[in-house]
This record gives C-alpha cells, sequence and structure tokens, in this order.
C-alpha cells in the first residue's frame, strides 16, 4: 500500500482516539466531577482488579507517591476502598468499591449511548465490519508492539 494510505489510516486513528479521550474526560468530569487522571486510575483498577499501589503506580507510569495522592483521593471519595492482602498481610490491596462501580457502570452506559447515536444511521452491517476491523486492528497492535516484530521490520 502507499504511504499516503498509510497516513491516512494514522490520522483517522488519531482522531477516533481524541474523540473517545474528549468523550471521557468531558464525561467524567461533568457528570462524576472526576478529572482524567482520577477517572483513568479508577478505570485501569475496575478493569483489573484489586492490585498494590506500587503496581498501579506502574501500571500508570507514575511515581508511587504520586499513585499514592490520587488514591487517597478516590478513597476519600468513597470509589475506591483499601483492604490487607491475603497473601502478605503488611501490605494492602485497593480495590474500586460500590460507588466506584457505579460510577464505571454510568460511564459505560454513557459512552455507549453516544457511540449509538453516533452510529445510529449505521446498518448491522456496517457495525458488524467494525466490530472485526477494529478488533483485528487491536490485535495486530498489541502483536507488533508486544513483540520484536516491529524492530524485525524496521532493522
Amino acid at each position: 500500500m502507499s504511504g499516503d494510505v498509510w497516513g491516512e489510516v494514522v490520522e483517522q486513528v488519531r482522531m477516533l482516539m481524541r474523540s473517545t479521550r474528549h468523550l471521557s474526560q468531558r464525561h467524567l468530569e461533568i457528570y462524576e466531577g472526576l478529572g482524567p487522571t482520577l477517572g483513568g486510575m479508577l478505570g485501569l483498577l475496575a478493569r483489573e482488579g484489586p492490585m498494590r499501589l506500587t503496581g498501579l503506580a506502574e501500571q500508570l507510569h507514575v511515581d508511587t507517591s504520586v499513585a499514592s495522592r490520587q488514591v487517597a483521593e478516590l478513597v476519600d471519595r468513597g470509589l475506591v476502598v483499601r483492604r490487607p492482602d491475603p497473601a502478605d498481610a503488611r501490605a494492602g490491596l485497593l480495590e474500586v468499591g460500590d460507588e466506584g462501580r457505579a460510577v464505571v457502570a454510568r460511564f459505560h452506559d454513557r459512552r455507549a449511548e453516544v457511540l449509538a447515536a453516533a452510529l445510529s444511521d449505521w446498518d448491522a452491517a456496517d457495525a458488524h465490519q467494525l466490530v472485526t476491523l477494529l478488533t483485528r486492528l487491536n490485535g495486530d497492535f498489541r502483536r507488533v508492539l508486544c513483540t520484536d516484530e516491529l524492530q524485525e521490520r524496521t532493522a
């Protein structure tokens, strides 16, 4: 394929990422009073399940002290709870609490509503094709980014 096509693919993916990030930030700030940083942390805990603070900081690529301050705010708001780690009584685990799960559920519902409105004039075949192509794109991204394949292709 020509370089122009790849440039257009990159641009369309960039625009999609920007739109979904905007939707996430806008929803969380307007409806839940959470900025993108706290919303991202809450979302990560909801997806990945209970984890130690060090693991959370590592996944977010932030210093543990930064993550600790952010977690404290989520705990104060009742969105995240701390509990002892059954594998190590000296350590604690962070997990999304009931109110945090409700925030995440409202966010997912709102995101689905916006997407359904945006695609309201698409037929089912187009929507299924989009799912197929996005699934393929995500799988190919993971394969290339999580292996040495990218380095091998550019070497």
